[in-house]
């Protein structure tokens, strides 16, 4: 961290550089230069120290944080990366599970399967960017129905590029609609806490005017969840045709909690190139856990709209 000098100390050195200046006689040079010594030497006892700018004082905190931190942070690359989530300091079991998130969507059972009942409205815009994703904070009021169960919207948020594939081919972009069981439907099989998520598989083409409002505010997001201007409505966010492939599965981040209701929808929605564009440039790195075993567990894909 760079010093401060005072400015006394300034000033008495700059009277050290005059002195030497005007001296032309060098027998007068000694005493010259021991006087502005000493003027100097006065200051520098008797001076408190400058106290640091906030710039300075901000990169001693980040410093010492990074000395004194032990956690091991997740990521998407390298050493933190995803094959490594099981492992980290911090722990997360979950993520060598067998029922684990997300999954190729190619090997599916066409059933006739319940509809999903979407009830979703209008939301105010609260945003935040946690490093991973940009996650936005849904308004209460909003659910979805899954067998005969009810589940609120708590919060949507993005992967780019997608995270399910269809034969091994991956979407430009996945948008996951997260909600938690209602307390009125906890059971024995429900406990509190369940999860269910729709996912919609994103592809380049068109821009897509429901999510703009989020899109207005990519680089307004910061680590703290803070509100923006604008409105959403996630009913807008869906394709026309409400089909879905079903499985149970995880979270597809730490700590890759299991018994999650995975519901993906068949078709896709649109975002224009410059929306994608705009995030990956953002997230600066792929947002995608990779594919998981399916091992034991049934795939069916809604064989009626």
């Amino acid at each position: 961290m760079k010093r401060i000098l005072p400015v006394s100390l300034v000033a008495a050195l700059c009277t050290v550089f005059i002195m030497l200046s005007a001296c032309g006689d060098v027998s007068t040079l000694q005493p010259a230069v021991e006087s502005a010594i000493e003027s100097v030497a006065e200051v520098v006892a008797t001076e408190p120290a400058a106290e640091p700018t906030e710039e300075l004082a901000a990169e001693t905190t980040e410093e010492q944080a990074a000395e004194h931190t032990t956690e091991a942070h997740w990521s998407y690359e390298d050493e933190t990366g995803p094959e490594h989530w099981a492992t980290l300091s911090t722990g997360h079991p979950d993520c060598a599970g067998n029922h684990q998130s997300p999954i190729d969507l190619t090997v599916a059972g066409a059933q006739d399967l319940a509809n999903l009942v979407f009830q979703y409205q209008p939301s105010a815009i609260t945003i935040v960017n946690n490093g991973h994703t940009v996650q936005v904070s849904y308004d209460s009021g909003s659910s979805i129905e899954l067998d005969g169960q009810r589940y609120n919207l708590q919060q949507f948020h993005f992967h780019a590029p997608s995270e399910h594939t269809i034969n091994g081919q991956p979407a430009a972009a996945e948008l996951h609609l997260v909600h938690e069981v209602d307390s009125g439907s906890v059971s024995e099989l429900l406990p509190a806490g369940s999860r269910a998520v729709v996912g919609v598989l994103i592809q380049a083409g068109v821009e897509n005017l429901a999510l703009q409002p989020v899109w207005d505010n990519l680089y307004a997001a910061n680590a703290t969840p803070q509100p923006v201007d604008g409105q959403v409505n996630a009913a807008d966010m869906l394709p026309a045709v409400q089909t879905t492939y079903r499985y149970a599965g995880s979270l597809t981040t730490p700590p890759c909690t299991q018994n999650v209701a995975w519901n993906v929808m068949t078709e896709p929605i649109q975002m224009s190139p410059e929306q994608l564009s705009a995030f990956t440039k953002l997230m600066g790195v792929d947002t995608n856990r990779p594919v998981q075993p399916l091992n034991d567990r049934q795939l069916a894909v809604d064989s009626t709209p």
